[in-house]
This record gives C-alpha cells, sequence and structure tokens, in this order.
C-alpha cells in the first residue's frame, strides 16, 4: 500500500458563479433568452435528436490549434451544449446563458485523456468560478470551460490513481499534448487565443 492510497480525497466546494460585469437586460429579452435556453436544452436531451452531439468536439478536427476551443456566444446551439455538460444547477446554467449571449463571458471547451495507462488520475478544472473534477482514463472528455475577463484556466492535479503521477494529456487540433508526470496539488493555468 502506498502513500497515495492514505491520503483522504478532497472535497470540493459547491459551483459558485464569479462575478462578471452587469448590462442592462429588459425583462422581455431575458425571459425569451431563458425560454429559449430552456426549449434548446430539452430539444438537446432528447435521445437521437443529435442535437447536442454534432456541437460537442469528437474529434481534432473538432478543436483549435489552441488548448481552449472557442464557442461562437451567438450558435445557440453550441452554447446550450456546452452550458448543459456543466454538473451544476439549473439557476446557475440560465446566468451562464445569460452572461454568455450577452458577450459578458465566453465559454470554450478543453479536451483531456490520460496519457498513460487509466488508473483513476483525478484532476480538477477550474473555470470562470466553477471547479469540475475529472477522472481522467483513455477516452476523449471535452470539458467546457467558461472564461471571465483573464481567458485563463486552471487545471489542479488531485489524485494520482496507482502511483507514477497524474499522467495528464491536452488534446488540440494537432493532436495530443502529454504532460509531464503530476503530483496531487501542482496547478498550472491555460489560456484561450
Amino acid at each position: 500500500m502506498s502513500d497515495q492510497d492514505l491520503a483522504p480525497e478532497p472535497l470540493l466546494a459547491d459551483a459558485v458563479l464569479a462575478p462578471a460585469p452587469l448590462q442592462g437586460v429588459g425583462l422581455a429579452s431575458a425571459g425569451i433568452g431563458m425560454a429559449g435556453a430552456v426549449l434548446a436544452a430539452l430539444w438537446l436531451a432528447v435521445p437521437g435528436s443529435g442535437g447536442s452531439q454534432s456541437h460537442i468536439p469528437a474529434s481534432p478536427a473538432d478543436l483549435s490549434a489552441g488548448i481552449i476551443t472557442p464557442i461562437d456566444s451567438n450558435d445557440r446551439s453550441a452554447v446550450a451544449a456546452a452550458i448543459a455538460a456543466f454538473s451544476i444547477p439549473e439557476p446557475l446554467r440560465r446566468q451562464i446563458e445569460r452572461e454568455v449571449r450577452a458577450g459578458n463571458r465566453r465559454i470554450g471547451w478543453i479536451v483531456v485523456e490520460d496519457s498513460m495507462d487509466p488508473d483513476g488520475d483525478t484532476i480538477a478544472i477550474e473555470s470562470g468560478g466553477i471547479t469540475q473534477q475529472v477522472v481522467l482514463d483513455k477516452t476523449w472528455k471535452p470539458i467546457p470551460v467558461l472564461m471571465g475577463d483573464s481567458n485563463r484556466v486552471g487545471i489542479t492535479a488531485i489524485k494520482d490513481g496507482e502511483g507514477g503521477g497524474i499522467t495528464l494529456a491536452l488534446v488540440t487540433a494537432g493532436g495530443h499534448m502529454n504532460m509531464r508526470p503530476l503530483t496531487p496539488g501542482e496547478h498550472f493555468e491555460v489560456a484561450a487565443q
């Protein structure tokens, strides 16, 4: 048994959206936008509709050259697909939708994989006040990210599965970028271009 097995797994706080600059939005337009977001989310959730799958990156051809692939805020379906992928409460989803549509925030995708053996390595991706814990494996893992003024996304190594370090690969249109093995607690940031 290694020292890694004895360390308690960290508990992350519930998501709290970092504040964004407020701009005046009429109640009528906010209500219409909210209704549109709900309808889009319902349509995207229907099995076989194919709506959300076409907006979630599935191959390097769907990604940008940078580590973060931005989403056009005018593409309602793409924004709705990314917001639906966040594990956050519905009121927070609606708030993010409004802020992205108003141009106060940007949303995008970051894709991660385990660069070695899928042994339970875990990272946390922090963006725009939302922290998402991700267990790495050899499958394609597109993770939505929310960016504010800094356009930075933080990645923190949380748990080393079976020793040998947390083996993370970031995926772009150019392929996999294997990071050196990380130790729990290490943190670095990436930025959107």
